[in-house]
């Protein structure tokens, strides 16, 4: 015999439909995913369209489409009012490409190069090794340079990822001092045409791999940064033919374990002239039990390859231990932070 005891109250029932929506969240996922893959939000930019002219276009299922697109807008990513016109929402214009947007994210988030990782996500933390050798035979590194479709959106959402970020860098930090400015790892080179772009009295150097190098030469030859930038090809875990009097590592030392990350910064450290400066963009993680984007990159690392998001007394330590004065952290843009080095 039942009382009214069990019926569950208004939060024990709110938790239960939260969390039915957390687990459901994949099947999300993979829907935005293959709407930025068929560029829907592109087809319905500027008027609404049925679902067999959608089909056409897309040479597509039709019923297949009809099913998609009626959990995409049970979800606000698109709109109809009977399953058959389908029409632009505020969210779906995020998804458009003629425009900044998070299509480059959604492609990344729902690809084979990402889901089929975090689908090992248990095995990970039961070994506590990176997925991706067991998923894929190889490292994220040779995996990229092995798949161009890949190695394309991941190099896109970086380069959108870094746009805030860099344009924070070049108007928070004082360069004055500096001369040369060394970006290691820069990918295309956006952060430092930031920085050149600010501040004109600066000449750069991008130093990458080179299969990145020659598309970031590329690039900075079309920002018209040609004269004022140097691109060397080489791996900074071989060697570092590159000095400065300020050095740049967006995101880079997250892709590595301490011991790694110590051997990186002591080779920044000996291509610094004295009183050079070390500037890290890194997530920092925070003691708070909050949401915060950089638990969320740190899983990612967990997954992805031996790297991790630091705290900042893990910072300061990681400074310290590889040659530089620890000058402190700041917030910057996007959830990240700058965390500064001097050569004493």
């Amino acid at each position: 015999m039942s009382n009214r005891n069990d019926k569950p109250d208004d939060r024990t029932q709110h938790a239960s439909q939260t969390l039915g929506q957390m687990i459901s969240g994949f099947l999300v996922t993979q829907a935005v995913y293959v709407a930025a893959r068929l560029g829907l939000a592109d087809l319905l930019a500027d008027r609404p369209r049925s679902v067999p002219d959608l089909a056409r276009s897309l040479e597509v299922d039709c019923d297949a489409l009809r099913r998609l697109l009626r959990v995409l807008a049970g979800v606000g990513v698109f709109e109809s009012d009977d399953d058959e016109l389908f029409r632009q929402t505020a969210l779906s214009g995020w998804l458009r490409s003629d425009r900044p947007s998070l299509r480059n994210f959604a492609l990344w988030a729902g690809g084979d190069w990402t889901w089929r990782p975090f689908g090992a996500l248990s095995r990970v933390v039961e070994t506590g090794r990176p997925a991706y050798p067991d998923v894929f035979d190889c490292p994220i590194d040779e995996y990229l340079a092995r798949h161009s479709e890949a190695a394309q959106v991941f190099n896109d959402v970086m380069v959108e990822r870094t746009q805030p970020v860099a344009t924070a860098l070049a108007a928070a930090y004082d360069f004055g001092a500096a001369r040369q400015v060394v970006d290691v790892g820069g990918g295309l080179g956006c952060l430092l045409a930031e920085v050149l772009n600010a501040h004109r009295h600066l000449q750069g150097t991008l130093f990458e791999l080179p299969a990145v190098a020659e598309r970031a030469r590329a690039w900075l030859a079309d920002q018209r940064f040609g004269d004022r930038c140097r691109i060397v090809a080489g791996d900074f875990r071989r060697q570092f033919p590159v000095t400065g009097d300020v050095c740049i590592l967006s995101s880079v030392v997250h892709d590595w374990d301490d011991t790694q990350a110590r051997a990186l910064l002591r080779r920044c450290r000996d291509a610094l002239r004295p009183d050079g400066r070390l500037l890290l963009v890194e997530y920092v993680l925070r003691p708070d039990a909050g949401p915060d984007p950089a638990k969320f990159s740190d899983l990612i690392m967990l997954v992805s390859g031996t790297g991790r998001e630091r705290t900042e007394d893990e910072f300061q330590d990681l400074l310290e231990c590889s040659g530089f004065t620890f000058e402190g952290s700041r917030p910057l843009a996007a959830g990240q932070y700058l965390i500064e080095g001097r050569v004493p």
